[in-house]
């Protein structure tokens, strides 16, 4: 699909209905070192409510200590701010305070 048959109306109207049913089930959503998204998070935006868009946080390295006001640093890991190790392996999960 080319960026002209995109039905920019309908993908609105899903967002609005997705930000008015499940507006409680997200907090915040934290986007950690996203370089280069300018333009694409530019076009992106403009289909987010701005509730919806208010709960978006870019982290980079100017703001990174900001995000220690939300999670524990304990939770976190090292490349991020916190305290935890660097994950090398991401399956299965497992819990932090094993």
């Amino acid at each position: 699909m080319k960026m002209t048959e995109i039905p920019y109306a309908y993908l609105y109207e899903v967002f609005t209905a997705m930000n008015l049913y499940y507006c409680g089930n997200t907090m915040k959503t934290y986007i950690f070192n996203a370089k280069g998204i300018g333009s694409l998070w530019t076009f992106a935006k403009t289909f987010i409510p701005e509730a919806a868009r208010k709960k978006i946080i870019f982290i980079n390295e100017q703001n990174k200590g900001d995000i220690l006001q939300q999670i524990d640093p304990n939770e976190l890991e090292q490349k991020y701010g916190g305290n935890l190790d660097n994950l090398k392996e991401y399956w299965p999960p497992k819990c932090t305070d094993e």
